[in-house]
């Protein structure tokens, strides 16, 4: 499971990390990927509700808007891409 995760601002990249590993989906390794990688990219981790995970797991593909995270953020959403190599 590959994980990109992008801060999106006016419909622009502002962040972006990409991490790659042989783990399959799960809702714990989804979470302490995207708690890392939130981290690694300075901005705070959003709720990951089951909702959120089973778009993962069935559409590859979540958007986070600033309702979703506790702190204040800087940007428009954030968007999780899972991809396969």
């Amino acid at each position: 499971m590959n994980l990109w995760i992008k801060t999106m601002r006016e419909d622009k990249i502002a962040r972006d990390i990409v991490e790659r590993n042989d783990k399959t989906l799960t809702m714990n390794n989804a979470e302490d990927m995207l708690q890392e990688m939130c981290h690694t990219l300075d901005v705070p981790t959003p709720l990951l509700t089951k909702s959120h995970y089973r778009n993962l797991a069935e559409f590859n593909f979540i958007k986070f808007l600033p309702r979703d995270f506790i702190e204040s953020v800087d940007f428009d959403y954030m968007q999780v891409e899972m991809f396969f190599e």
